[in-house]
C-alpha cells in the first residue's frame, strides 16, 4: 500500500466513499474530511485515489480483494464489530450501517438467555456506534446480539420491520473467515441487504426472521411504529409533567406523578418495550418507594433496580418487562 500523505485525495475501501487526508496523527490513523464529515480512520483501510483509478482502469469487471472480507463477502447490510481494546480481556461492540439507508434500531443483548443491555439508536448510511463493552470470557455464556429494525425512506418494495439476530460461539468467533484485513477486528452480519415486504411476509408466515431469530407470533399485532418512537423512559418531576405545584398538596403531587407512572408502563408494556427507566429524582426517596411497591406487584415486570445509570444518575429505576 503506497503512503498516505496529508492532502491527498483518498479511497475508503470498506464504503468506497472518497475524501481528503487532512491529517496524519500516527502510521495507524489519519483524519479524513469526507464532504465536510471528518473521521478518523485506519490507514489500513485507505487507498490513494490515483491508486484505485489506476486498479480499476487494468481489471475492469473484477472484484479487488479490499472489497471483500476473507470470506468473499462484499460489505453491505447491517454488522456487528468487535474491536479488541488495548491491554484488556475485553472487546468494543459498534454496530456499522452499511445498508443505504438510515435505521432506526433497538438492539439488545443477552447472557445465557437473559437481557443484560438494551439501546434504541438511529444510525445513518456509512455510520458505526458503540454499543457496550463484551469481555472474552462472555463467549462461553451463549452470547445473543438481537435488533429490530426500522428503515427510515427505504421505499415501498423494503419492509417497514422485521428482527435479526447473531449467535456467536467460541470456534466461531476466532475463525478467519470473520477477521477483517486489519487481522484484530471481527465482523459478523446481521443480514446482507434490506429484506422485501414480500420475504418479511414469508418471514412472518414461517415464525423465523431474516438471520434466524425467532418471531413470537404475538410481535405481529404490536403497533410497530408506536414500538420505534414510544420513549423508553418518563420523567416524573413537576415540570416534566406540566403540573402547578404551588396549587397542589404533596399528597395530591404523589397521587398524580403515581398515575403518569402507571399510565406510561401500562403502555410500554402494550408497545412490547424490554426495558424503560421511570426517573423520580433523589429527594426523600418516597416516590421512588411508592413506584417499587407498585413494580413488585406488577405481573409484566420482570426485574428492577436503582443503580447508577449514565444518563440519569442514581434518580431513575430500571425496569425489565
Amino acid at each position: 500500500m503506497a503512503k498516505i500523505k496529508e492532502g491527498e485525495q483518498v479511497c475508503i475501501l470498506n464504503t468506497g466513499e472518497t475524501g481528503v487526508v487532512k491529517q496524519v496523527i500516527d502510521r495507524f490513523f489519519v483524519v479524513v474530511d469526507v464532504n465536510g464529515d471528518y473521521r478518523k480512520i485506519q490507514v489500513a483501510l485507505l487507498e490513494p485515489d490515483w491508486m484505485m483509478s489506476r486498479r480499476s482502469e487494468s481489471a475492469k469487471g473484477m472484484q479487488t480483494l479490499s472489497d471483500n472480507d476473507r470470506s468473499g463477502h462484499k460489505p453491505g447490510g447491517l454488522h456487528l464489530l468487535f474491536k479488541p481494546r488495548e491491554g484488556e480481556e475485553k472487546f468494543s461492540v459498534y454496530l456499522k450501517n452499511d445498508s443505504g439507508q438510515k435505521l432506526r434500531l433497538h438492539y439488545t443483548f443477552f447472557i445465557n438467555g437473559t437481557l443484560d443491555t438494551s439501546q434504541r439508536q438511529s444510525l445513518a448510511h456509512g455510520d458505526e456506534m458503540l454499543m457496550q463493552f463484551f469481555p472474552k470470557d462472555l463467549l462461553n455464556d451463549l452470547p445473543v446480539f438481537a435488533v429490530e429494525v426500522w428503515p427510515e425512506g427505504g421505499g415501498e418494495n423494503v419492509a417497514h420491520h422485521f428482527e435479526c439476530e447473531i449467535r456467536v460461539k467460541a470456534k466461531q468467533f476466532f475463525s478467519e473467515k470473520y477477521i477483517l484485513e486489519d487481522g484484530i477486528t471481527r465482523r459478523f452480519t446481521f443480514f446482507d441487504e434490506l429484506p422485501s415486504r414480500k420475504e418479511q411476509q414469508e418471514m412472518i408466515a414461517t415464525g423465523k426472521e431474516k438471520g434466524g431469530a425467532g418471531t413470537d407470533p404475538k410481535v405481529s399485532k404490536v403497533d410497530i411504529l408506536g414500538k420505534a418512537t414510544f420513549p423508553d423512559f418518563i420523567d416524573l418531576h413537576l415540570e416534566k409533567l406540566d403540573l402547578s405545584g404551588e396549587a397542589l398538596k404533596k399528597e395530591a403531587i404523589l397521587q398524580l406523578q403515581l398515575d403518569a407512572f402507571e399510565r406510561y408502563l401500562e403502555q410500554a408494556v402494550r408497545h412490547g418495550l424490554h426495558k424503560v427507566y421511570i426517573v423520580h429524582g433523589l429527594g426523600k426517596g418516597i416516590l421512588r418507594d411508592q413506584i417499587a411497591e407498585r413494580l413488585k406487584t406488577n405481573p409484566s415486570v420482570t426485574s428492577f433496580n436503582n443503580d447508577y445509570h449514565h444518563r440519569f444518575g442514581f434518580g431513575a429505576t430500571e425496569v425489565i418487562l
